[in-house]
């Protein structure tokens, strides 16, 4: 299975980081608001893909959560085919509850099965449009009636995702919104892991976004 990457490291404001291609960035820590979950039935995925993603097995406490984005910042950008300074989000996190996690675990869903994966693999959302998104299963007829719609307000934020990095979609029913974020290694397929308090109690979801994989720490 996939190894985990240090959670704590990447939520830490001032961090910096050194690059494959000896660049230099620095982690920026930004709140995009609350996620509404009635339901408590988690679904994370592209917000502009037709196909929807089953919701996680492990359902959260019905509430509203504040999702924070780990962001890598360059001041000036390390490809000149991007703008400056140049913002990636490296993961978007649920908070859920006060206590720190002790304990790891991927986020499943359906009959997805830990044991069928070899040693680097994982399970986790697709990614066709550059986005994920978190929202609730009863935001998903909302989500697919925004979609074909130019002047919706989802379509307009993921117009915005590179300049904001997150942003929340209201539904048109108070009760549910949409929490949009750029992923910053692209198209491809992100794992979702949950950290769990001493007790068992679920703490926090982070789906990873997987920059880490092209970077070190740098020493303080």
């Amino acid at each position: 299975m996939l190894e985990m990457p240090d959670f704590e490291v990447m939520f830490q404001a001032g961090t910096r980081l050194r690059w494959k291609d000896g660049s230099q960035s620095t982690i920026d820590v930004r709140t995009v608001g609350e996620l509404l979950l009635p339901s408590g039935r988690l679904i994370a995925q592209d917000p502009d893909v037709a196909e929807h993603e089953e919701p996680f097995s492990a359902p959260l406490p019905p509430g509203k959560y504040v999702v924070s984005l780990s962001i890598s910042h360059w001041e000036t950008s390390p490809n000149p085919g991007l703008p400056s300074p140049l913002r990636l989000v490296n993961a978007a996190r649920i908070e859920i509850g006060d206590m720190p996690p002790v304990s790891w675990e991927m986020a499943l869903r359906g009959n997805e099965d830990l044991t069928d994966l070899d040693e680097d693999g994982f399970f986790g959302f697709g990614v066709d449009s550059g986005c994920g998104a978190f929202f609730d299963v009863g935001a998903l007829p909302y989500l697919k009636q925004m979609q074909p719609d130019d002047d919706s307000p989802l379509v307009k934020a993921l117009d915005r995702l590179d300049e904001a990095g997150g942003l929340v979609v209201p539904t048109g029913d108070e009760r549910l919104n949409i929490i949009v974020f750029q992923c910053g290694m692209g198209d491809g397929a992100y794992p979702t892991w949950i950290g769990r308090s001493e007790n068992g109690d679920m703490v926090c979801l982070i789906s990873d976004l997987e920059l880490f994989t092209s970077c070190e720490v740098m020493p303080l």
